[in-house]
């Protein structure tokens, strides 16, 4: 059959298709993937663009979604990770932590490594904070805004003289970033100098004039500013500014109605008006802001006018609201009737929480104790449920409901609930003045976080309390005080482990050693009992004794009370 025949030019179509066809199949295998991947990539940047679009124009609900659908696409792009994170530090610090670790081991840019730190310090992950800031130091130590990160860690950390040092070299050096300033202003509210606060003050309302969002930051620390000087005149000229800020929100805007009531001859009912009129109908959200402001003002009444009953069943938020101002009121009876009703727009565990509560305001002890043990057995194990619980115990200091819910956390594999249990648990253990079953605690949380120097200082100090003070816990205290930066709890706990060891001497010069003086009254009322009894073994009774005076004894330790009265020596009598 000729070529140019139907049944050759047929079979040649044909060989042609299948050899098309073959040829796709080879490129398929060999570029297939390439493309796929080129592809998510390019689509994840571009969700990452919207997702930064949508977070400057303050629309996080976006933002949060197009960041995830990127990250979902190509979770190995630097950029991607990096704007997750900027959307979790608004939405969800803890996970921010995490996410901005992992960026940065992406990127190793020393920028990401800054809010990796950041995020630390919002967490209270303070041991994290210093480790990743002594890295910093290495690779950028002469950057401005190294020395702000510095400063910032030393302020979480209430080192707040050496953040005070580092933030004065920073404005000094006229190479201070804008957050510098506000940070120093939070920094010389803790100062014990007049003219420290002063000049923060001062420089507080030089910025408050501006327009941009640095500006309604320091209008919102005048707010809450302690300055006794102030004139009514002042105080609402700060009010005006804030409430007219072209950035301010509805949060703001209460904080300035909050500000005029204070001021002689406010008049509650306009204020109660004014504060309604941010609610546009409609706007649940605007609703909750607004009975939460109420309740702060102690106008529960104005709450439940506003909040009806129906209402409030509608969302959760609206219903606890009306549930804190009804139990505002003292009506208890009235609580314990609404948490019986059904369909209460909020988990049983919470209601179970709350008729507890209520069992116990109305002086049923029988019915509260089993209505407790009814909250912790519907939990089990579960750690949403248990966080619940132990933060409200814990507001309400229910210690005994607290501390089984904190030991469950304790177990619980998940790093961040655990460390924030056993930190709860610390807390706990020291308002109710139990040492042994502080020291305890620490050690459980040694054996977990073998690495945290915070951790090991506190265990060595809780230690030297109880006597236990051998050479070997005293080098290991001297290890701590040794490693930089300098931190004065770290001083502190050695200090103590010489006093208790009877070496008076070598106690003082833990202190006189440091470079520069310590303003001893602005510190924790342990650590000034530790200087007093530093003084007092030393046979300095009247300097120990004037410090004496300022410490609140209530605050302290039995063992740490013990250090006021502090043995002097005879020869110094």
């Amino acid at each position: 059959m000729k070529p140019g025949a139907p049944g050759g030019r047929k079979r040649f179509i044909l060989i042609a298709l299948a050899l098309a066809l073959a040829l796709t199949l080879v490129a398929g295998l060999l570029f297939g993937r390439p493309v796929v991947h080129w592809f998510k990539r390019w689509r994840a940047l571009q969700l990452t663009e919207a997702s930064i679009q949508a977070l400057n124009a303050n629309d996080l609900a976006t933002a949060e979604t197009k960041a995830n659908a990127a990250y979902q696409l190509w979770p190995f792009d630097a950029s991607v990770q990096r704007q997750v994170a900027r959307v979790m530090d608004l939405k969800n610090p803890r996970q921010a932590e995490l996410i901005w670790s992992s960026t940065y081991k992406l990127s190793h840019d020393n920028e990401d490594l800054r809010h990796w730190i950041d995020a630390e310090v919002v967490n209270e992950n303070i041991p994290g904070a210093v480790e990743e800031y002594n890295h910093l130091t290495q690779l950028d130590a002469n950057n401005p805004q190294t020395w702000l990160t510095g400063a910032r860690v030393l302020l979480a950390d209430n080192e707040w003289p050496e953040a005070l040092d580092i933030l004065q070299k920073l404005l000094d050096s006229g190479q201070a970033p804008d957050d510098a300033i506000l940070l120093y202003v939070q920094a010389a509210k803790l100062s014990q100098d007049p003219a420290v606060r002063l000049k923060g003050l001062d420089l507080l309302h030089k910025l408050s004039t501006r327009s941009d969002l640095l500006g309604l930051r320091a209008l919102r620390a005048l707010a809450g500013y302690p300055y006794p000087g102030e004139t009514p005149e002042d105080v609402t000229k700060i009010a005006d500014q804030l409430q007219n800020h072209p950035l301010a929100t509805r949060d703001d805007k209460l904080a300035a109605l909050t500000l005029r009531g204070m001021l002689p001859g406010a008049n509650d009912d306009n204020l109660i008006q004014s504060a309604r009129d941010l609610f546009p109908p409609g706007d649940s959200q605007a609703l909750v802001d607004v009975g939460r402001w109420l309740i702060n003002q102690n106008k529960n009444a104005d709450v439940l006018k506003l909040i009806d009953a129906d209402t409030a069943l509608t969302r959760r938020d609206l219903f606890l609201v009306r549930l804190d101002a009804l139990a505002g009121t003292g009506n208890w009876q009235a609580v314990e009737d609404v948490l019986n009703a059904k369909n209460l727009p909020i988990p049983e565990e919470l209601r179970l929480l709350f008729l507890a509560r209520t069992e116990s305001e109305l002086g049923h002890s029988d019915h509260a104790d089993l209505a407790w043990d009814k909250v912790l057995a519907y939990v089990g194990d579960n750690p949403a449920k248990l966080r619940d619980v132990a933060d409200y115990a814990m507001k309400l200091r229910l210690d005994d409901i607290a501390r089984p819910a904190l030991l469950k956390l304790t177990q619980n594999a998940d790093t961040t609930q655990r460390r924030t249990a056993f930190e709860q648990l610390v807390n706990l253990e020291r308002r109710a003045h139990h040492t042994q079953a502080l020291h305890d605690v620490l050690a459980d949380m040694q054996r977990i976080f073998i690495n945290d120097p915070i951790v090991a200082n506190d265990l060595l100090y809780t230690g030297f309390l109880l006597g236990d003070a051998t050479p070997d816990k005293i080098a290991e205290a001297q290890k701590l005080s040794d490693h930089p930066p300098i931190m004065l709890s770290y001083k502190v706990t050695l200090a103590l482990g010489y006093l208790t060891a009877h070496n008076p001497a070598a106690a003082e010069k833990v202190f006189s050693d440091l470079p520069s003086k310590i303003d001893w009254p602005t510190t924790y009322n342990a650590w000034r009992a530790v200087e007093v009894g530093v003084l007092r073994a030393n046979g300095h009774l009247p300097d120990a004794n004037t410090l004496a005076k300022t410490i609140d004894s209530a605050d302290l330790l039995p063992e740490e009370h013990e250090l006021l009265s502090y043995p002097v020596p005879d020869a110094k009598l």
